[in-house]
């Protein structure tokens, strides 16, 4: 696990109140709901992660771009991080020219696709902050102008998570059919690739195996009923292809840190 947090003067940037980097392999407690008058984005690198935006629950898999806006709740849905990786910066719209004020002020969507150049531009703000030198802050600026640059361009050219086709057959494929355990020969069928092809271009353009998300997405399915619904825990196990609740409940709670139980006693975010 590897967890930086940079905090005011430490940033090198007036405009930046905070910024950070995060990397587990396990889920943790951690990202409870919280509200500032800053903008929020997170770079999620890796992984898939359960999040809300008000009173709004998002489900993200990467890569994607996360927006929380000033004033705005925003947290884990469960107050726990899952196993993912990601960067996240909070910039101070009042202290941006009239330009960019107005610019980052029009972005009114909370999440879309992470492009390899936004990344990039974000890690090059951290390696400035984490190594800095002497004009590291006009570094910033103009990696923060290009930053920001790039989230209004790709919001108005994707405005949706854009997959690759074989990919997105998978990715469908799964959400039509939650319940079913997915072996690795059906999905490369489903997706018509190789094993070693699969494997290679969903890991790029979702962060992880085939398996792992089919599997991370029926945990997904069952925390939302868990929420949602007055289904036992035992039926909702059988409906999600699971062999009984003890086996939901193990897999539950490696990958969102509590139990069912305690899931359904916290329906509120």
């Amino acid at each position: 696990m590897n967890i930086e947090r940079y905090f005011g003067p430490e940033t090198l940037h007036p405009a930046i109140p905070a910024m950070g980097w995060s990397s587990q392999t396990q889920a943790r407690p951690g990202l409870k709901g919280h509200q500032h008058p800053y903008y929020e984005f997170v770079f999620l690198e890796r992984g898939e992660v359960e999040w809300f935006s008000g009173r709004k629950l998002y489900s993200l898999s990467a890569p994607c771009v996360f927006l929380a806006s000033p004033e705005i709740a925003h947290g884990s849905a469960t107050g726990v991080i899952q196993p993912s990786v990601f960067g996240w910066i909070q910039i101070d719209a009042n202290m941006l020219s009239k330009e960019f004020k107005e610019l980052i002020s029009k972005l009114n969507w909370t999440q879309t696709s992470l492009s390899p150049q936004l990344l990039s531009t974000f890690k090059g703000i951290l390696t400035e902050v984490r190594e800095p030198f002497a004009n590291s802050t006009t570094m910033i600026h103009g990696l923060l102008t290009q930053a920001l640059i790039l989230l209004s361009r790709i919001a108005e050219s994707e405005p949706s998570l854009i997959h690759s086709e074989p990919i997105q057959r998978v990715l469908d494929a799964v959400k039509r059919n939650p319940g079913h355990p997915w072996t690795s020969e059906e999905l490369e069928k489903v997706a018509g690739l190789r094993h070693s092809q699969l494997h290679e271009i969903f890991r790029k353009e979702v962060g992880h195996s085939p398996r792992a998300y089919a599997l991370g997405y029926r945990l997904r399915e069952a925390n939302r009923l868990l929420r949602e619904s007055t289904l036992s825990i035992t039926s909702l196990a059988h409906d999600l292809g699971f062999s009984s609740s003890q086996h939901l409940s193990s897999a539950f709670r490696k990958y969102f840190g509590i139990t069912p139980s305690q899931c359904r006693q916290d329906k509120g975010f």
